[in-house]
């Protein structure tokens, strides 16, 4: 190689060897400034191959959801949760919009009218999860009202007033939950989480600890309100999406699909007939079912194709960074006819 204040000296070859050229230097600055070219280039490789060096964070994992509202008692009632999971980004905070819907059964109605439904408080038990705000939608104003959210006893518990509303002819309660920014999944990429909506399914513990909720409200029922029953889901509907990122397909679990860019999650709380000959097959088909808590993979497009790219060309520079350093350390020389004649001028 040659550059300024450098010049290249050829060596006569033997047979059958090829020419080897080394770099003479004019000055010793010349050489200083042939090394810092290849630290240079060494820099410059290791920041492009630097995202395939990083270790992988520790991987997300599903967070627990007890609901609990003031809402008279249905029996055989169908109770519908919808969720939305969402993230603007792999840095962003996680949103979780959240909508109950009743559906008591023909009879119940022969006594009872829908309004009676509606209920007035709302309380969210969540584990697993860090949460840095809740809200409701308050559906005669038309706005969304913040909750008052507490630590208790390792969870989360949001308690607050609701105004619901009748949505398809039946009552529907909306909340949405900030939670903390999605895990870190490799290049460009990022891990969601969506909560276990039922006790026993898919053996979730993280679910049980949500239900530590109950004590909470063992001091916390406010005397000129009803009692807080729980709302147990019978079917629960998750749409899980992060803003420019495609899901990964290799990571879907039972009970997930992809619908273009999100990833839909569902589970329904099924009823078991046990076996008088097996005392445990109700357990068991209970574990085997999903209760909606998945941990899903989304990556930005191309993010493969990147990462390969930047490996590539961080590969030529450290090799030319090599190089260069070999050649101003150890290699070449400086021209001494030249240094001599330049300190006679």
């Amino acid at each position: 190689m040659a550059g300024a204040g450098t010049k290249s000296r050829e060596r006569r070859p033997s047979a059958g060897k090829a020419r080897f050229r080394t770099v003479i230097f004019g000055s010793r600055r010349a050489r200083l400034v042939w090394g810092l070219a290849g630290l240079l280039a060494l820099a410059g490789g290791f920041l492009l191959a630097r995202p395939s060096f990083d270790r992988s964070a520790p991987a997300a994992l599903p967070w627990g959801l007890w609901i609990g509202t003031d809402s008279p008692y249905a029996p055989n009632a169908g109770h519908l949760l919808q969720m939305r999971v969402e993230a603007n980004g792999c840095g962003e905070p996680v949103v979780a919009t959240g909508s109950l819907d009743w559906a008591p059964a023909d009879r119940w109605f022969r006594h009872h009218s829908s309004e009676e439904l509606i209920p007035g408080r709302l309380v969210l038990g969540i584990a697993g999860a860090t949460v840095i705000g809740a809200e409701v939608r308050d559906f005669r104003r038309r706005r969304w009202r913040p909750i008052q959210v507490r630590p208790y006893h390792g969870i989360a518990v949001a308690d607050g007033r609701v105004r619901g509303t009748r949505g398809y002819g039946e009552p529907e309660v909306r909340f949405r939950l900030l939670l903390d920014a999605p895990a870190a999944s490799g290049f460009e990429a990022c891990s969601v989480a969506s909560p276990a909506l039922l006790e026993y399914q898919g053996g979730e513990k993280v679910f049980e600890r949500a239900t530590e909720v109950f004590g909470y409200l063992e001091g916390h029922v406010d005397h000129d309100v009803e009692r807080v029953e729980a709302f147990d889901v019978s079917d629960g509907l998750i749409w899980m999406k992060v803003a420019g990122h495609q899901p990964d397909r290799s990571m879907l679990t039972t009970g997930t699909g992809v619908r273009g860019n999100r990833v839909l999650v569902t589970c329904t709380s099924s009823r078991y007939s046990g076996s008088s000959r097996d005392p445990f097959s109700y357990f068991r088909q209970a574990v085997e079912e999903p209760s909606c808590a998945t941990v899903q993979t989304f990556r930005a497009a191309g993010a493969e194709e990147t990462l390969s790219e930047r490996i590539f060309f961080a590969g030529i520079l450290i090799s030319a960074g090599v190089a260069l350093l070999i050649e101003a350390l150890i290699g070449g020389g400086v021209d001494q006819v030249e240094r001599i004649s330049r300190r006679r001028a």
